[in-house]
């Protein structure tokens, strides 16, 4: 599947479909503050980063105490410039 063709939507859904199946924790609100760090490999991983920079969850980094860290790793230039983009406008 090419990655422009995927919607927003459609990403999002296969998101909630896999926290559904792996019964990710999720945390309540009397948790926090929190470091979060995301490293991505290859298109997949940058393209996840992308897509949290560009669709951030209801309430990311509300708490201005957390932080947040990325690191997106690919072998071509050309395949991190769509992560420089989101996080040059996030």
């Amino acid at each position: 599947m090419d990655r422009q063709t995927v919607s927003e939507e459609d990403r999002k859904d296969r998101v909630e479909e896999l926290v559904k199946e792996q019964k990710i924790h999720r945390t309540g609100a009397q948790e926090g503050p929190f470091s979060i760090h995301i490293l991505g490999l290859g298109q997949t991983g940058t393209s996840v980063i992308e897509q949290l920079l560009q669709s951030p969850p209801k309430g990311f980094l509300e708490d201005p105490h957390t932080r947040f860290t990325a690191l997106a790793v690919d072998i071509g230039d050309e395949g991190l410039r769509p992560v420089r983009e989101a996080a040059a406008a996030a």
